[in-house]
């Protein structure tokens, strides 16, 4: 299974942004070659309807006929504008691609998987969405961390160009550590879920959850634990409430579904009491207002 750690980061400045997607896109890091490595990036360029802009990613895109294909061996196209179109595509917007190549992980361990982007994009592994960086905005960074045996991985990447006058698309992997084999973790962020202080899931939070349900119906998890989590914005018990109604949410949806019927969830609320970060800046706040799911 791919156990993951989620850690999305807000936008804020642009610059910062590019360092960091250069940073992670960097094939090889010195004194290490664990880094995950790449085939060549095979692109199936698709005409996209107007109205479906707003959307991003849409599944019925595959049943659609590419108008191109492109071939690249690396994701690195830094923010431009559409006088200068996307590289080997004749369109300057409304286009989307859908790449696709092998990744080969060479020893186990964690896996960190980045996308700056302008407009939106995903990385799915397995078919197992891993990176959601989608629908319409400027350059934005979205990164996950991933659990990985070693092997070889089908993975595919989704960018889509809607509006004028930029765009840009930059992809990075990168080889973090060890993990630990005993017990999984996934953290997601709230916002992903969540509207702003609700507990009712959201479209993109039911997609979220499918998505998650197709990772786990074939897997020997006996237990899960959703534990809600909050910044310290707002009273103590305020927090508390709203983490655990979110946890609730979350288990009331995973326990409707058939094929999750063998697994037993246990929600749970923390509240602002267990922060990943300090509670001293909007990104962090933001960092702290997540889900985490523990296997067992």
């Amino acid at each position: 299974m791919f156990p993951r750690i989620l850690s999305n980061i807000h936008p804020s400045l642009r610059n910062a942004f590019l360092l960091v997607g250069l940073i992670l896109v960097s094939n090889v890091h010195k004194g290490q070659d664990l880094d995950p490595h790449f085939s060549i990036f095979i692109g199936s360029v698709y005409s996209l309807p107007y109205d479906s802009l707003p959307y991003g990613y849409m599944p019925y895109i595959k049943y659609i006929a590419p108008i191109d294909m492109i071939f690249m061996s690396k994701l690195i196209v830094q923010e431009n504008t559409t006088q200068h179109p996307f590289p080997k595509v004749a369109f300057k917007e409304y286009f989307g691609i859908i790449f696709k190549s092998k990744m080969t992980i060479a020893e186990d361990g964690l896996y960190e998987f980045a996308l700056v982007s302008d407009d939106g994009s995903k990385f799915w592994i397995d078919e197992q969405l891993i990176v959601d960086n989608d629908k319409p905005h400027g350059m934005r960074l979205r990164k996950d961390s991933v659990n990985l045996r070693a092997g070889t991985y089908p993975v595919k990447v989704w960018y889509y160009q809607a509006y004028p006058e930029k765009y840009g698309l930059v992809f990075g992997a990168k080889h973090v550590g060890p993990f630990d084999s005993q017990t999984d973790t996934l953290n997601w962020d709230s916002e992903i879920l969540f509207d702003f202080d609700d507990y009712a899931i959201n479209p993109a939070g039911i997609s979220k959850l499918d998505s998650f349900v197709n990772f786990i119906q074939d897997s020997d998890i006996s237990q899960i634990e959703i534990i809600g989590h909050t910044d310290d914005w707002g009273e103590t018990k305020y927090n508390y409430d709203l983490s655990l109604k979110r946890a609730k949410s979350i288990v009331n949806y995973l326990e409707r579904i058939k094929a999750c019927s063998a697994i037993h969830f246990i929600p749970k609320g923390e509240g602002e009491s267990k922060p990943l970060y300090p509670n001293n800046s909007r990104q962090n706040r933001a960092r702290n207002r997540r889900v985490e799911i523990v296997f067992y």
